[in-house]
C-alpha cells in the first residue's frame, strides 16, 4: 500500500485490536481506524490516482466489537459482502440499492449454493 494511502487510515487509527476474522489472508497492512465521512472523502480523492486495490482491499466494520459488515476482496468482482443479522432487511435492502447491487439474507444465499446458483 502506497505511503499517502497508509497515511490517510492513520490518521483515524483507533486504539484496540485488529478486530478482522483470523481467517482474512492477503492483507498487506492491519490498521484498526475510524470509520467516518472523512475517510471516506479522502478514500475518494486517493482513488483519483491509484488502483482501487491500493487504496482498499479488504473491509470491516464493528461497532464496538460486533461486526456490521464485512467486505473481503472489495474490488473482486463476485466478492460478497456480508452485513450483520441485526440490520432491518428494509436497511440492507437500501443499501444495496444505493450501491445498485442486489443482495440476498443468508438463508436465501445458502439455499441457492445448494442449487448450485450463486
Amino acid at each position: 500500500m502506497e505511503e499517502e494511502v497508509v497515511d490517510c487510515y492513520l490518521k483515524r487509527l483507533q486504539p484496540g485490536k485488529f478486530l478482522a476474522p483470523s481467517g482474512t489472508f492477503g492483507v498487506s497492512v492491519k490498521i484498526r481506524c475510524i470509520f467516518d465521512k472523512g475517510l471516506f472523502r479522502e478514500l475518494a480523492l486517493l482513488s483519483e490516482h491509484h488502483a482501487e486495490p491500493e487504496v482498499l482491499d479488504h473491509l470491516s466494520v464493528y461497532k464496538g466489537e460486533t461486526p456490521l459488515l464485512e467486505w473481503c476482496d472489495a474490488f473482486c468482482n463476485n466478492g460478497q459482502m456480508f452485513l450483520s443479522a441485526d440490520l432491518s432487511e428494509e436497511r440492507v435492502a437500501a443499501f444495496a440499492k444505493q450501491l445498485k447491487l442486489s443482495y440476498a439474507t443468508l438463508e436465501s444465499f445458502t439455499k441457492r449454493l445448494r442449487v448450485g446458483k450463486a
